[in-house]
């Protein structure tokens, strides 16, 4: 609406988002589990913490908005682990890397696959569409700008330990606005 009396700009309603699912660790559980082909745990834990010492790997999973709705932040224990575990690369592998703080090429490209199967986790009817749109290892990379807002503000988090038998444990963060 505008009124004749002022110059005012007629505006529309701003509609609200829909936040994304906050995924139960029960559903991060199966999908592990279905696709590592391993029996897995998975439990309440605490936050995955980021910083210059312990790197972690960053899935950001963009809506059709262009909004970042989901951050999901993996140690570098778990990355391994799945990454290693999807297609039975040695445990030792995955173990020198954790050691050295690093992902290798092959578990890395495990891993992107993980989680770009990992966006049903967040799907529900009525939510947001969202796909795995990056992956970045913090540090060396910087966290993504995009990302800062589902990390500092969230709407909803899941802190879990997943645990994946002759692959380690390892805790996942998983932020959703």
């Amino acid at each position: 609406m505008t009124d004749s009396n002022t110059n005012s700009i007629p505006t529309a309603a701003v509609p609200r988002r829909t936040p994304c699912v906050v995924p139960s660790a029960l559903a991060v559980k199966d999908l592990i589990e279905g696709l590592v082909g391993r029996k897995i745990q998975a439990r309440v834990g605490t936050p995955v913490a980021i910083s210059p010492d312990s790197p972690v790997a960053i899935a950001l999973y963009g809506r059709d908005d262009g909004v970042t709705g989901a951050v999901c932040i993996y140690d570098l224990a778990l990355a391994n682990a799945i990454g290693a575990a999807l297609t039975s690369i040695p445990l030792n592998v995955a173990e020198v890397n954790i050691k050295e703080k690093k992902i290798t090429d092959v578990i890395l490209d495990n891993f992107k696959e993980v989680l770009n199967i990992a966006t049903q986790l967040f799907q529900r009817p009525g939510a947001p569409r969202v796909s795995c749109k990056s992956m970045h290892i913090a540090p060396p990379d910087r966290v993504p700008s995009s990302a800062v807002p589902a990390i500092t503000k969230p709407v909803g988090r899941a802190d879990l330990v997943i645990e994946i038998p002759g692959y380690g444990t390892g805790k996942i963060t998983i932020l959703v606005r």
